[in-house]
């Protein structure tokens, strides 16, 4: 698995995909541009994530889950497996309850430094999910997500899309993959960071290990216990507010090859893949569950053969859309926050257009939050809305495909 810059000029969709194209922000970005990096304001601009568009607000805890039945693969002599994951939910407005940043404070050091960005410039998004809010109460339970990032990046990095899901009544979890996650802070604040051997097939395979345990692990939050390793109350409402028998999992890149395997696990009732390819035997034995390919621009069989493969296999519903003048960050939070990185880093056009394409950012996030609540809703509340049927003069840049 090689690990390109993204900047270079010819970027390899293949190995784009294949390192969740930030394993590029695992080396510096700006290269020759940094002479022309703003110089330190006198307060750090505060970097903005969009608003959701639901009538929910948004709340969220932290857990530290340990897997006790395996080692860790990468750090010889640790006969368990930690890693973090976010619970976020619909919640009660509680205006004076903290909204959780975007990172940790250690965490955010290290993605700064780590990708070369100014550190006395830039000031951690915060995001829309308030710490430990009280869940809203709702008639039912709320239809559970299960989200995994692509390589080097972290389990907040589709924030956009996961407070939308949320405000419309999706409860989702979020999963980090400690030394495949770009910085994973743990509560007693040491940070791990991304060193994932050049493995696809086994990263895949930590990933579905990761995001299996945190499903045997749902039934306890459920029953309201926490299964934290620090223990402690979990945000009242909890208990009872997960429906367990409507799971999807989705993911962005390397996260989305790890959904499409998950497919097989009788919890799992969907799954959805933004701009991933697919590592390992793609369901040799098809799959009648209902998936979700969701493409950026150039990202298609010729180049990746791996998703005809997988297209074959699926016998369920399966729709197959491209985003028009797409990036592969277009699919997470860089699709806003690149544009608002380009003045203090020094980004030139070119550089951006690399991460995130050409498309409008604004139409962008609002195309892929549609699109991926259409499908949610279609299989884990029976609800359509007609968006993977057919063209929708509302979102132009989005192209139904057969792969």
């Amino acid at each position: 698995m090689s690990r390109p810059d993204m900047l270079g000029s010819a970027l390899s969709r293949r190995s784009f995909l294949a390192t969740a194209a930030t394993a590029a922000l695992a080396a510096p970005l700006l290269g020759p541009t940094r002479a022309g990096a703003a110089t330190a304001p006198a307060r750090p601009i505060r970097l903005l994530l969009p608003e959701p568009t639901g009538r929910f607000p948004v709340g969220v805890v932290p857990l530290h889950l340990r897997d006790l039945s395996r080692p860790d693969p990468l750090i010889p002599g640790i006969p368990f497996r930690d890693f973090m994951v976010s619970v976020w939910y619909p919640a009660h407005p509680e205006s004076g309850r903290p909204r959780a940043d975007w990172l940790l404070p250690a965490a955010w050091r290290t993605f700064l430094e780590r990708n070369a960005l100014p550190l006395d410039v830039l000031a951690v998004p915060r995001t829309h999910g308030r710490l430990g809010a009280r869940v809203r109460h709702a008639a039912a339970p709320y239809p559970v997500v299960i989200f995994s990032p692509g390589f080097g990046l972290d389990r907040d990095s589709a924030t956009v899309l996961v407070e939308d899901l949320v405000s419309h009544g999706y409860l989702v979890v979020t999963v980090d993959h400690p030394h495949d996650s770009g910085e994973v802070q743990f509560p007693d604040g040491h940070v791990v960071t991304a060193g994932l051997p050049d493995d696809d097939v086994r990263a895949v395979g930590l990933r579905m290990a990761d995001v299996l345990f945190t499903l045997d692990r749902l039934p306890t939050v459920n029953a309201g216990r926490n299964p934290s390793v620090e223990g402690g109350p979990l945000p009242a409402g909890l208990a009872g507010a997960l429906n367990l028998r409507r799971v999807a999992v989705i993911g962005h890149s390397l996260g989305g090859a790890t959904s499409a395997h998950l497919l097989n696990d009788p919890r799992v009732r969907a799954g959805a893949n933004l701009d991933g390819g697919i590592f390992g035997p793609p369901l040799w034995d098809g799959s009648d569950k209902p998936f979700l390919f969701f493409l950026g621009q150039g990202h298609d069989t010729t180049l990746d053969p791996t998703l005809h493969d997988l297209w074959v296999r699926l016998h369920g519903f399966r729709a197959a859309v491209n985003l028009r003048d797409s990036g592969h960050l277009s699919f997470t939070d860089f699709q806003g926050l690149i544009p608002q990185l380009a003045g203090p880093a020094g980004f030139t056009p070119e550089q951006v257009a690399g991460f995130i394409g050409t498309i409008a950012p604004a139409a962008s996030v609002r195309t892929v939050r549609a699109y991926l609540r259409s499908f949610l809703n279609l299989t884990l509340r029976h609800r359509d809305d007609g968006l993977l049927h057919r063209p929708s003069p509302r979102f132009p840049d989005a192209q139904l495909v057969t792969l």
